[in-house]
Parts: C-alpha cells; sequence; structure tokens
C-alpha cells in the first residue's frame, strides 16, 4: 500500500493465492486506495489476463524451480504490449531437481527470460548494498 500512498496516479492489481487474497486481505485496503488497488486470486501458471505496465514480482520465483519460472513468465505473455516491464524482486530459486536453493546472478536470470521467451530483453539487474535480494527488469520487445 506504500507505493499506491506514495504514487497517487498509478493503479495496482495484486495477485495471490486463494488463501491469501481473502476476504479479510481485501477488506484491509485503506477505502480511499480501494479505487485504485483491487486484489484478486490469480494462479501465476495460468494465462495472465491482466494488460499492464508493469508486472512486479516479489518473492515469487524462489518457491519454484526452473521450468515453473519460465512457465510463468511465458504465461504473462498473451496479455503483454510493446515496452511491458517485468520486474523481479527475488533472491534464491531452487536448482532444477533440487531442493536446495542457490542465488542466482545475473547470467542466471538473462538465460531465464531467454528461455521463456526471447522476446523479453533484460534491461538490468542489480542487488542493493547490504541486500540479499536481486531487482531484475525486463521488456518485452515482440
Amino acid at each position: 500500500m506504500a507505493i499506491a500512498e506514495a504514487y497517487p496516479n498509478l493503479n495496482f492489481v495484486v495477485q495471490g493465492q486463494e488463501h491469501t487474497i481473502t476476504e479479510e486481505t481485501k477488506a484491509a485496503v485503506p477505502q480511499h486506495l480501494k479505487s485504485r488497488v483491487r486484489l484478486e486470486v490469480h494462479d501465476l501458471l495460468k494465462p495472465q489476463t491482466v494488460v499492464a505496465d508493469v508486472y512486479f514480482f516479489r518473492w515469487v520465483f524462489h518457491g519454484f524451480a526452473e521450468k515453473y519460472a519460465i512457465e510463468v513468465l511465458r504465461a504473462l505473455t498473451p496479455v503483454l504490449k510493446k515496452g511491458a516491464k517485468v520486474v523481479v524482486n527475488d533472491g534464491v530459486i531452487p536448482e532444477a531437481g533440487s531442493e536446495q536453493y542457490r542465488r542466482k546472478g545475473l547470467h542466471d536470470w538473462i538465460g531465464l527470460f531467454k528461455v521463456a521467451d526471447p522476446r523479453f530483453k533484460l534491461l538490468n539487474a542489480w542487488k542493493p548494498p547490504k541486500s540479499t535480494i536481486w531487482f531484475v527488469e525486463a521488456e518485452w520487445q515482440p
């Protein structure tokens, strides 16, 4: 909600699993933000239905094997418009065939987006000082 408070000209759709997007969580959206902040249930592995300028994933990919992370990115493609951004804020992802987690470096992120769809162009990837998580920004360039 802090981002919505800071940027009154933006609208937000917050998607999550059924157990996280409940009537209780919807009711927690402050009244003055309800016209700009919508919470909805969405399965990340199913095709995305919301057309947006930016898709932001925070702490999503750490819970998926690489093949599922690729599926999540591919699920966006039906609604992506030229110039749409995908921003990932995450630090770890399970290594294929392993329960162990590992940090992904820049080359890993480049590969992940490239395998998902070559029309994703990696724009930037950085890890803020003293942070354990990366910001990775890609753009849809059909």
